[in-house]
């Protein structure tokens, strides 16, 4: 994993085959209420054998095929790296990607969600278990990731981003340190520069919904 850099910013994105049914054979010739009487007992096992090579050929058939589409679909899945994802991840709204990172921390209570960063280090982003995912390990901290998920928003608006800025004020004024209401305000401060950036009444916080990963080193 990079070596960890204090940046004077922090961006908040939160960003079988089926088994048959038992057969029974006739024993006998006479039995009754079978409609296979009369049959001779050698041919029943005959057919039913080629009845049931038919039904596995069948079912192997579509594993094969199912597999394949399945091969087929994980190959056309973009893959980023989280830093190249965060330039157009705009674009990349509801679809499913893979992106790379380092994960820096996780949920210790349920480890449903975890947080990874790219090379640069400048953007946190954050992943939510799901799919295959059940949770995220502690022990997978400092580990190199490529997480499948699909991209998703949430949007603040400039409204809720006041009604914060004015919090921490207060949060000052009751007695809250100047550098810790200060860092919050430096937050602010840099999600009103994006939506000045980008031309928007919101701030997006671009997360991922994940569905598996797989660990890189």
């Amino acid at each position: 994993m990079p070596s960890q850099q204090k940046t004077g910013q922090k961006y908040k994105i939160y960003s079988m085959i089926p088994t048959n049914p038992a057969i029974r054979f006739p024993k006998k010739e006479t039995d009754t209420g079978n409609e296979m009487q009369g049959m001779k007992p050698k041919q029943i096992p005959i057919r039913l054998n080629a009845r049931m090579k038919r039904e596995e050929t069948k079912h192997y058939n579509n594993a094969a095929t199912s597999s394949g589409n399945k091969k087929q679909a994980d190959a056309s899945i973009k893959v980023f790296e989280l830093d190249n994802l965060m330039t157009v991840v705009d674009q990349e709204l509801d679809n499913t990607v893979t992106v790379v990172g380092y994960v820096t921390h996780t949920c210790k209570h349920s480890g449903r969600k975890c947080f990874i960063v790219g090379e640069s280090q400048k953007v946190t982003f954050q992943v939510m278990a799901g799919g295959e995912i059940e949770s995220f390990n502690r022990e997978l901290e400092g580990s190199k990731l490529a997480i499948t998920g699909i991209i998703k928003e949430e949007r603040l608006s400039q409204e809720y981003i006041d009604e914060v800025e004015g919090k921490v004020n207060l949060k000052e004024q009751a007695g809250t340190s100047h550098e810790a209401c200060e860092s919050e305000r430096n937050n602010i401060k840099s999600m009103r520069e994006w939506m000045k950036e980008h031309n928007k009444d919101y701030y997006a916080i671009y997360y991922m919904e994940g569905i598996k990963f797989e660990v890189l080193e």
